[in-house]
């Protein structure tokens, strides 16, 4: 129950809305706050990590994905991934994601003994059912060798030849053909069974059978056999072996321990101290020996000396506290990881640790375990500032001192430590200030002023020009002078802005910045006064909890949870530093400038450091020696020797930059991606350990690439919460940064090779580069030859309509052309037949007769449609009526007032209207239809639009023919 309400306490403290909580809060209220806030997280240290950890180990059960309850063999990888052989498969393992494999028939439990890498980079598994192999890129592990139904133990040779052991012998594959190698005569004696088979130095195969060391030679197919159960107990039965180089062995054995075996001189001692059944033997890169043992846990053994260095025991606490002492298999990988597999408990690792950062010590004395608040680090004394008093470091006198709250007379935190003159003085926050003589290391009290004796004192600082010992409290400023005279500034008799006064900082011309209530307050050193008001316009002065930091440059830094801030004694060049995003909404508890290039910011999430350009951020964290996150206010701080110093939950550390420097041009650790996304979709976990082996993604392109997105993992198998890693595309100057456990997004290639580059931030030997590879999809192929068609046919189609335009046109200048002409025509007709009236205008008309001649000439045009025959004359209708053709011409002139042309083509029109409203538009063009009605081309066009109005077009246009 105190875990979760701790739990929530501290994230309700780090909620998006905190900054509204701070500013309603006083100073010395939100120092409470802290301090309550800081003390839970102290206490629940193991639930702000992964609940996995136990005593400094990662604990992997069957509940976080192992595919068996217990492990009985681990290695590494060629890409520095994690092989581990289980009761019921195998399980890949790269520090984040655990992925399972099963072997042989699902229904059947899978018990694997152990698993070996061969030179093709295949994995190898001996198991109960027989001997498996995947490749990268394989759906799942196959079965090899099938006349071998069960392996305990094999060797990779040279190609596809394997050397295995199992309870009938020394089998020989060469990849066709199986032979068997037998010790004894008797094919079914247990003592031909074979338990481990390793590389010797002389070029043989040695392995180990129940009751002796053999070697097998190659060449001449002879076996050698060394009978250790002579010069054994009775009863020894041998498991395991591992060659020390030369002719010295080591052997393990199912009951009795550990031996030490010489192979020439035949000689046999037993290494004392180490349990009986011996599970597992290897050497580290180092030259250690790891062993393994089924009920007394796991010993890592120098061979020099036969000293045991190290004991993993469910007997023993902190970080060698194993969670059982029955080790299956026990090994240290070259990053000096120790990986323990256990019978029904899983398996368990401890973590990577570059030690760039140590606690600080001397002699036997150690700060590791310390609240540490503040501290004094000098050539002669040292003081370490706690929750718990201080502790007093003589080097000359070779002494530790603790001096205790009771001493300090009921103080605990130690907020800040100074040395004035020949006194240390002691700041506190829960019993003012205190004075140390380090020679007679007694304690004693400020007689100045009573209030120093019980007020909150936030910052002790001498001042640079006028030597006088500055303290920052809850009652204002307090300055010391050298003739101990006491001076007291608050609201009541100076400008200082705010009652209180919880830091102060010397910039470089030595002017006092003093944080308070409102905010800062300036002290200027040459006119002796404060000032609280004026400040430029946009400068901070009235941010408020800000705490001071001399920088480059002349630069005077302030910081606060919120950020940091710059100026300059002069307050003209000023501003906010603009952090990368990591880092932007982080909650700032400490800041220095180490004046080399870089700054370095404390957070919750432990140490960051960039340049002074914001570029090449870094992190560092348990992964790098600071074994706990959480800084103390203020803590950061460098020396003149070189090196950056800070106080943790954990203990004061401190690094060399030469070392920060050398470590990162030379930091070396394999990256792996996995999560592995394109257009959303999860890749297949073999092709994932595909893509890791050939470094190479393709994406398909339609109109632009898939996303990719995957997470990288360096498999150093470090804590490694906060990481920051960088990556960039082709030559990118610009590295996109992303925090740990998030995915990179690349998306939006073009078609082609791409170079992906991934890194851990700011360590350039953490590079690795894959080949993205985009090529155009089926789908972008289709839609590719269905825009070159459809580019064919539209510029088929401009082109044809281009040219029917153009014919067009030509039509309408000849049909204006014919239209003119026949109107020109008919202007002449009808001047003809002005003149044939006034030759007519004194014959006399019988009207009768006419009317008579109309109706006649009307039956036979309706009931014959003669009009339909374009080459109709005047003379041709005037002999089907029996007239002359002048008498018909009178009839058209002097009757009805029109020409014979008119006429006709009025029936001819109508005609044409009549086939337009039954549809005949829809089956024949309009030249054709006219014609059909006894229209010439020429003649149509003239007389549609004279008596119309308008073209035939048009009409069709206004009727919604067309």
């Amino acid at each position: 129950m105190r875990k979760s309400a701790a739990t929530f306490f501290f994230l309700y403290l780090c909620n998006q809305d905190y900054r509204l909580l701070i500013n309603n809060m006083t100073f010395y209220q939100l120092r409470i706050l802290y301090l309550m806030a800081f003390c839970l997280c102290l206490t629940v240290k193991a639930a702000a990590q992964q609940p996995v950890i136990e005593d400094g180990f990662r604990m992997l059960t069957f509940r976080d994905g192992l595919a068996g309850t217990s492990v009985t063999d681990i290695i590494t990888d060629h890409n520095g991934e994690m092989w581990i052989a289980t009761s019921n498969g195998v399980n890949t393992y790269n520090g984040k994601r655990l992925t399972t494999f099963k072997l042989g028939e699902e229904s059947l439990q899978s018990h694997v003994y152990h698993v070996y890498e061969a030179p093709d980079h295949h994995i190898l598994a001996t198991t109960a059912n027989g001997i498996f192999s995947i490749g990268y890129g394989d759906n799942g592990f196959q079965r090899i060798v099938p006349q071998i139904s069960t392996a305990e133990t094999l060797l990779p040779w040279n190609g596809d030849t394997l050397f295995i052991g199992n309870r009938d012998g020394l089998h020989l594959f060469d990849g066709s053909k199986l032979t068997t190698i037998h010790i004894t005569d008797a094919p079914m004696d247990m003592a031909n069974s074979v338990r481990d088979i390793q590389h010797g130095p002389d070029g043989r195969v040695w392995f180990v059978s129940r009751h002796a060391l053999n070697a097998y030679c190659p060449q001449t197919d002879e076996v050698t056999s060394m009978e250790l159960e002579k010069l054994m107990p009775d009863g020894a039965s041998l498991s395991r072996m591992a060659n020390c180089g030369g002719d010295t062995w080591y052997v393990g054995t199912k009951n009795d321990g550990l031996y030490h075996v010489d192979s020439a001189t035949g000689t046999v001692r037993r290494v004392a101290d180490v349990g009986n059944v011996v599970t597992s033997l290897r050497f580290t890169d180092k030259g250690k020996l790891c062993v393994g043992t089924d009920g007394s846990g796991a010993y890592l053994i120098d061979p020099s000396t036969e000293t045991i260095e190290e004991r993993f025991s469910i007997d023993l606490q902190g970080r060698h506290h194993a969670q059982s002492n029955a080790v299956y298999c026990y090994y240290r990988d070259t990053n000096g990881v120790d990986w323990l597999g256990y019978y029904r408990y899983g398996l368990s690792h401890t973590y990577h640790v570059e030690p760039l950062f140590q606690p600080y010590r001397y002699g036997d004395f150690t700060t590791e375990g310390m609240s540490v608040r503040s501290y004094l680090i000098e050539d002669d004394y040292s003081l370490i500032g706690t929750n718990d008093g201080f502790f007093f470091i003589d080097q000359q006198r070779d002494l530790v001192r603790h001096v205790t709250p009771a001493e300090l007379g009921g103080a605990h935190i130690i907020t800040s430590i100074v040395r004035y003159r020949h006194l240390f003085y002691i700041a506190t926050y829960d019993g003012g200030v205190r004075c140390f003589d380090p020679q007679t290391m007694n304690v004693s009290k400020l007689t100045q002023n009573q209030k120093l004796e019980h007020i909150t004192v936030g910052k002790l600082i001498v001042n640079p020009i006028r030597g006088t010992l500055n303290m920052g409290t809850s009652e204002g400023l307090f300055v010391l002078r050298p003739n101990n005279e006491l001076i007291t500034f608050n609201e009541a008799n100076s400008k200082l802005g705010g009652g209180s006064v919880n830091d102060i900082s010397f910039d470089a011309d030595g002017n006092a910045w003093l944080s308070s209530e409102p905010g800062l307050t300036l002290y200027t050193q040459q006119n002796d006064q404060f000032q609280s008001q004026g400040f430029p316009e946009g400068f901070f002065n009235n941010i408020r909890a800000l705490k001071g930091s001399r920088g480059h440059d002349r630069l005077q830094f302030f910081y606060n949870a919120d950020g940091v801030y710059y100026t300059d004694p002069q307050l003209k060049h000023f501003g906010q530093l603009r952090f990368l995003t990591p880092i932007k909404n982080e909650f700032i508890i400490a800041f220095v400038d180490d004046q080399q290039g870089r700054y370095w910011i404390g957070t919750e999430r432990g140490l960051f450091s960039l340049d002074y350009q914001m570029n090449h951020l870094q992190h560092f964290g348990e992964a790098e020696g600071i074994v706990s996150q959480f800084i103390s206010d203020a803590s950061l701080s460098t020396d003149s020797t070189g090196r950056l110093w800070m106080g943790t939950s954990n203990g004061l550390y401190y690094t060399r930059f030469s070392d920060i420097e050398q470590w990162r041009q030379h930091a070396s650790h394999n990256m792996l991606l996995y999560d592995i996304r394109i257009g959303g979709e999860l890749m297949a976990e073999t092709q994932q350990a595909l893509v890791n082996e050939r470094q190479t993604i393709q994406l398909s392109w339609n109109l632009r690439s898939q996303t990719l997105q995957a997470l990288p993992v360096v498999t150093d198998y470090s804590l490694s919460s906060g990481r920051i890693y960088e990556y960039r595309i082709d030559n990118d100057a610009e590295w996109k940064l992303i925090s740990n456990d998030k995915p990179l997004v690349v998306e939006r290639l073009m078609i082609g090779r791409h170079k992906l580059t991934i890194r851990l931030s700011g360590l350039q030997g953490t590079e690795k580069t894959y080949t993205v590879i985009v090529k155009p999809s089926t789908l972008a192929y289709i839609e590719l030859l269905l825009l070159i068609i459809s580019l064919c046919l539209l510029i088929w189609w401009w082109r044809y309509r281009k040219s029917t335009r153009l014919l067009l046109r030509e039509r309408d200048t000849m049909e204006e052309a014919l239209i003119e002409m026949v109107e020109r025509e008919q202007a002449n007709e009808q001047g003809l037949q002005s003149e044939e009236r006034q030759k007519y205008e004194r014959v006399k008309v019988n009207e009768l007769e006419c009317e008579g001649i109309v109706k006649r000439m009307r039956k036979y045009l309706d009931e014959q449609k003669a009009y339909q025959n374009p080459d109709l004359k005047m003379s041709d209708l005037a002999e089907v009526l029996s007239l002359s053709p002048s008498k018909l011409s009178q009839v058209f002139n002097l009757y009805l007032n029109e020409n014979y042309y008119e006429f006709i083509n009025n029936y001819r029109l109508a005609e044409f209207k009549r086939r337009i409203e039954a549809g005949d538009a829809e089956r024949f063009t309009l030249i054709a239809l006219s014609e059909q009605c006894g229209f010439k081309k020429s003649s149509f066009f003239a007389t549609f639009r004279r008596i119309e109005g308008m073209t035939p077009t048009e009409y069709l246009k206004k009727k919604h023919k067309i």
